[in-house]
């Protein structure tokens, strides 16, 4: 069993316009999808390159987390 953690991405979504990301944090790694994680930028294209990359998502009232066991 392995003794490393999770990767770990939080996306607060903008409350101006829903579909833009107004803040990040990650913990751990985000690659590939790094380059798409920023401030007014769209979510879609980072939800379809996390899941394809092995990431789960929960969504939350104003945010979307990602999670990728390692």
């Amino acid at each position: 069993m392995s003794n490393r953690l999770p990767d770990v991405v939080i996306i607060v979504r903008d409350e101006e316009n829903f579909e833009n990301i107004a803040k990040v944090e990650v913990l751990g790694s985000a690659s590939p999808c790094k380059h798409l994680l920023r401030v007014g930028a769209p979510i879609a294209p980072v939800v379809l390159c996390m899941v394809r990359n092995g990431f789960v998502n929960a969504q939350a009232e104003n945010a979307v987390i990602f999670f990728r066991p390692r």
